[in-house]
Order: C-alpha cells, then sequence, then structure tokens
C-alpha cells in the first residue's frame, strides 16, 4: 500500500568515463565536444504504472472539482522519473543509430563507413557529443532527429559539466578541469571566513585518521547532540563531489574524515574545516590535460599503502591511473583486511588497483573501435610505478614462505604480470605519486607530489626521467628527509600541529556560539537541545524518513 513505483535506478556515465572523453577530445585539435541540454527532461518519459494525482490548486476545471488526473508521463518527484527517462533516452538515441558501450551504458558511440565516429556521454538531462571531423554531420544528424521529439538546446563547445569548468586551447593543446565556482559556493556555506588558508588538506604528523581503531562506539546521545551541532553529513558530501570531479588532491583527507562520521567529534569537525581551510588558499587548482606525444605509453598507474597502525588497525590503499598522461582516475580507500608486513599491505592495494584497471582496459578496448586508439597500445603492458621492492620480488618469483597465505587475487595478478599484462616497475617513495593517497605529507612533499600528478607536462616528463634515468630523479625539496632524520624537528612540528588545532578549536567554538542558532551561513543549526529532545532525537522513529 502506497507503494507506486518498481524501478527507480537510472546510470549516468562514470566520472572517469568522462575525464577519459575529455583527454581523447584534446588529443587532437581537430575534435570537437558539443554539450546537449534536454529541456523538462523528466517529463518526456512516458510512465508505465497508473497513478493519480489531485488537480493543482487554482488549475481546477469547473464542475469537476472532486475529480483527478491519471498520469501518462513522468513528473519531477516521482520515484520512478529517472528510470523513465533513461528508458526513454535510451530508445530515443536507438532509433538514431547510436548504441550503448557494455563497459559504461551511460556512454552511446555511432559510427559510419568513412571512418567518422560519435561519442555521446549521458548525464541525467546533460548530454555530451564527442567527434572526429567525419563524424560531425553524423552529430547534426542526431540532434537534429533528437529535437523533433524533444525541447533540446546546443550549448556549443563544452565549457561547464558537473559543476566544472573546461578550458580547452586547441592550438597549444592544454585542457583544464576546475571547480573554482563550486568551491567557492560552498567555502560560503561554512566557517571559513575567518580562518586562515592552509597549504595541506590535513595535519602533518603523518597520520590522516581520525578515530582509533580500539576507541568503543559512541553513546547514541552523543552522536544526535553533536550531528545537531555540526553538519558532518553536509560537509563531507560537498568535499566528496569536489573530490571526484577534479580535485585529487583532496581525496585521501576526505576519505578519513568520511570513516570517522561514525563517531562525531569536535577533533572530527576540526579536520573537516582543515580541509576548506586548504580549499580556501588554492581553490583555482584542477587537472591539467596536456596533449600525448606519439611515442607516449596510452596507460600509467601508481599503486601505493600505508602499513596499518595502532590508530588505524587497516592500511590505506591509494591509486591512480592516466591515461594519455593525463589523470583520470584515482581512489583513496582503506584495505578490507588487515596486513603483516608492508610488502602484503602494498600487494593489496596492486591487487585493488588490479580490478579497476580489468574495467578500464576493457572500456579502452570498446573505445578502440572508433579507430583513433591504436589497439596495439591497448594491448600493451601497463607499467605500474611501486616502491616497495619485496612486493617487486614476490610478484616475479616463486610462492615464499612470507606470500603464501595471500589472497588468492594476489596470484592472479601475478598471472597478469606473467602474461606481460602489467609491469612493476621500481621508483623512490618519494616519487611514488600514489604516496599522496596514503597518508598525510609534509608541504613540501605533497605541493611536489599534487604539481606532478596533476599537471600534465610535468608527469610526462617525471615518467621520462623515471624509465630512462631513475638514478639520476632526486625529491626536489630536502625537508622531508629532514622529517625523517631529525626527531627534534618531528617534535617541533607535532607542537605546533597540536597548538594550530587548539586554537582552531577555539576558534571554531566561539563562531558556533556567537552565531544565529536558526541559520549558519546557508544551513540548518537546531537550537541547543534538553537532554530528552536529544534522547528522542536518537531513537530511530523521530528520525524523518
Amino acid at each position: 500500500e502506497g507503494i507506486d513505483y518498481f524501478e527507480t535506478y537510472a546510470s549516468v556515465c562514470r566520472t572517469k568515463t568522462l575525464r577519459t572523453m575529455l583527454a581523447l577530445y584534446n588529443s587532437d585539435p581537430s575534435f570537437t565536444c558539443e554539450h546537449w541540454d534536454i529541456k523538462n527532461a523528466f517529463v518526456n518519459a512516458p510512465i508505465k504504472e497508473d497513478i493519480w494525482i489531485e488537480q493543482p490548486e487554482g488549475h481546477e476545471i469547473p464542475g469537476m472539482e472532486g475529480y483527478v488526473y491519471k498520469l501518462d508521463q513522468a513528473l519531477y518527484g516521482c520515484k520512478q522519473s529517472s528510470h523513465c527517462f533513461q528508458q526513454f533516452l535510451k530508445r530515443m538515441l536507438a532509433e538514431v543509430g547510436a548504441t550503448p558501450l557494455v563497459y559504461d551504458d551511460s556512454i552511446y558511440q555511432v559510427r559510419n563507413s568513412k571512418g567518422g565516429w560519435v561519442l555521446i556521454g549521458t548525464h541525467v538531462d546533460d548530454l555530451f557529443a564527442l567527434a572526429n571531423e567525419e563524424g560531425k554531420i553524423i552529430r547534426q544528424q542526431i540532434f537534429d532527429k533528437m529535437s523533433e521529439e524533444v525541447t533540446i538546446t546546443n550549448d556549443g563547445e563544452i565549457s561547464w559539466a558537473l559543476k566544472a569548468s573546461i578550458d580547452r586551447d586547441p592550438e597549444s593543446g592544454i585542457l583544464k578541469i576546475t571547480q573554482s565556482a563550486y568551491i567557492r559556493e560552498i567555502l560560503a556555506r561554512f566557517p571559513v571566513d575567518t580562518l586562515p588558508g592552509k597549504d595541506t588538506p590535513t595535519f602533518s604528523d603523518g597520520d590522516m585518521s581520525v578515530v582509533k581503531a580500539s576507541e568503543e562506539p559512541m553513546d547514541p546521545v552523543e552522536v544526535a547532540r553533536m550531528h545537531a551541532k555540526y553538519p558532518f553529513f553536509e560537509a563531507i558530501g560537498c568535499l566528496w563531489w569536489a573530490a571526484t570531479i577534479s580535485r585529487a588532491d583532496i581525496a585521501p583527507a576526505t576519505h578519513a574524515v568520511s570513516c570517522s562520521v561514525s563517531r562525531p567529534t569536535e577533533k572530527l569537525w576540526i579536520q573537516i574545516l582543515r580541509i576548506f581551510q586548504y580549499l580556501k588558499k588554492h581553490p583555482d587548482i584542477g587537472l591539467v590535460f596536456t596533449r600525448p606525444k606519439p611515442d607516449a605509453p596510452l596507460l600509467r598507474a601508481a599503486a601505493d599503502a600505508s602499513l596499518a597502525d595502532a590508530r588505524k588497525g587497516r592500511s590505506t590503499i591509494g591509486h591512480c591511473t592516466f591515461f594519455m598522461g593525463c589523470l583520470v582516475d584515482w581512489r583513496s580507500c582503506t584495505s578490507t583486511r588487515v596486513a603483516d608486513s608492508s610488502a602484503e599491505a602494498e600487494a593489496m592495494a596492486l591487487v585493488v588497483w588490479g580490478k579497476e584497471n580489468a574495467w578500464y582496459r576493457g572500456l579502452l578496448r570498446e573505445l578502440c573501435m572508433i579507430d583513433q586508439l591504436d589497439p596495439t597500445k591497448c594491448r600493451r603492458p601497463v607499467h605500474i610505478l611501486e616502491d616497495n621492492s619485496a612486493v617487486i620480488s614476490m610478484s616475479n618469483g616463486p610462492q615464499s614462505k612470507q606470500s603464501r597465505h595471500y589472497d588468492l587475487t594476489w596470484y592472479k595478478f601475478k598471472d597478469c604480470i606473467a602474461a606481460l599484462e602489467y609491469v612493476l616497475e621500481k621508483v623512490d617513495t618519494h616519487q611514488n605519486p600514489a604516496d599522496l593517497f596514503t597518508k598525510a605529507l609534509p608541504t613540501p612533499k605533497f605541493t611536489y607530489l599534487r604539481d606532478m600528478m596533476m599537471g600534465g607536462n610535468t608527469l610526462q616528463n617525471h615518467f621520462k626521467n623515471l624509465s630512462s634515468h631513475p638514478a639520476e630523479v632526486n625529491f626536489c625539496c630536502d625537508n622531508d628527509f629532514e622529517l625523517e632524520e631529525n626527531p627534534e624537528i618531528e617534535t617541533e612540528i607535532q607542537l605546533e600541529n597540536e597548538k594550530e588545532k587548539d586554537t582552531l578549536a577555539q576558534t571554531t567554538l566561539e563562531h558556533f556560539s556567537n552565531s544565529n542558532p536558526q541559520t549558519l551561513h546557508g544551513f540548518f543549526v537546531q537550537k541547543p537541545m534538553k537532554k530528552q529532545e536529544v534522547q528522542a532525537a536518537a531513537t530511530p522513529a523521530a528520525v524523518p524518513g
């Protein structure tokens, strides 16, 4: 009773697939990518279920005020509207000859016998149509055909998508993806206007975790009180959107605070504000894609892991993938089980990357059908930067006493190495881009890895230097080595971090105490609750559905 829908799922193109399309778009100056927008998208889709609605107030039919309407088309607000629209869009694109990819069914392709091709990425009512020179006529025919059924506008060359600005210079071969406007929008919603900007999104104490693995769960009453005081979920949600689209530099810090949201504390809110302080000082940083050289490898990758300690319990895994020299995929996550050694932690990181890469290489094999990617390059081994000598030795050698208890997925990864699908390439830990995703780093090293990973030409030169002169590549700043070798400097930095955290906590508490109890920078903050109210809020019955 009361259930008027059966299906609600509607897929959108993966962000890594969209970044791959943008890297492909930037690889040739003759390629063009248009942004189409379908107006009032959901109301175009027919709806199967029998749904009745009351006549809108002020628009009743005279003499038939007691009658109701039966929906023929989906409306915004219906649970199944997004699913109905996706089925409608799929049918409409099929009529013009577009077929979905197997590895991402939100990407459609159209080809002709003359070498023309069109790739159409769909994200709800936004369509991104990429075409080569011969495929521009096909794209225009698709647009004209769709215009007969729906109201669709052509916004020209893509310059804005998913709250990100896309700026391409065809002559120089540089494409930039930034979220400056979105970042300034979320900064205005949270109490960072009086706080100074920072150079890193984490405190440089070597650990991003906020909650110890051995700590007991918090009292539900205290959890409800903290969530009523600070908007943890809203803040983390805003950070994740930036970390998913273009800000790979805040992904590890955002992952760390997300893992601790079940224990909301003042310390967790201070760490969240630290990420906003970093964005405040660096709002314009983004991804820089450069045009690849003819002899450049199609795929490169890097993986790393930090061995678990008493605070985290499990290792933090990080990996990143570069397509045509452009950063298209990254991830920071917690391992599913405890590692006994650093080699085992690194092995788990490689396995996690391998699972994602299996899907990604399948996607690239499908894209080879558009006659732009060289199929031979898709079959070449992927070089993975790895800084652990033990795991490199185990990957090429027989089963050992130290590795025989590893998960079966590790041996599948070894089979891929034996089949020359992957090649592990030794790199110094200070030169590994994935090191940024596993731990809090000092400012010089964090800045170096961030700029190298997200910066285009610098990255290509970095890979070239590693391949040709591995012994000549040195870290550009000696401060990081000083931190490791000088315990006095480590103690001094730890004291500075604690002092900074205390100052930030005091500033935050004063800000919340002096603010309007009803609204604070655009988000709702409840009034101070009595004990009985807090207990009621902690019960499931009091939580709105």
